[in-house]
C-alpha cells in the first residue's frame, strides 16, 4: 500500500468514526428530547397523551431491535432506549393508573 493510499485510508477511517459519533449523539439527543417532552406533557396533558408520545418514540427503536443487526452499536443502543421507554411507560401507568 502506498503512502497516499495509507493516508487516504486513515482519513476515511477518522471521518467514518466522526460521522458515527455524531449520528449517535443526534439519536441520543432525540431520545432525550422525546422523554423530556413526555415528562412535560404529564404536567400539561393527561397521562394517556404522554403514553401515546412514548409509543410513537418507541416504534422506530423497537423496529431496530427486532430487525437490526444485534452486533451493531445502534441496535444495542435502541435496545437500551426501548428498555428505558418501557420503564417510563410502566411508571406512568402505575402512578396515574392509566
Amino acid at each position: 500500500m502506498s503512502k497516499r493510499e495509507e493516508l487516504l485510508a486513515r482519513h476515511r477511517h477518522r471521518l467514518t468514526q466522526m460521522m458515527q459519533r455524531h449520528q449517535q449523539e443526534i439519536s441520543d439527543l432525540i431520545a432525550d428530547q422525546q422523554l423530556e417532552l413526555a415528562e412535560l406533557m404529564l404536567h400539561e396533558d393527561d397521562a394517556q397523551r404522554a403514553l401515546d408520545v412514548l409509543s410513537i418514540a418507541k416504534a422506530p427503536l423497537q423496529y431496530e431491535v427486532t430487525y437490526g443487526n444485534p452486533q451493531l452499536a445502534d441496535t444495542q443502543d435502541a435496545k437500551h432506549l426501548v428498555h428505558i421507554i418501557d420503564r417510563t411507560i410502566k411508571h406512568i401507568n402505575e402512578k396515574y393508573r392509566v
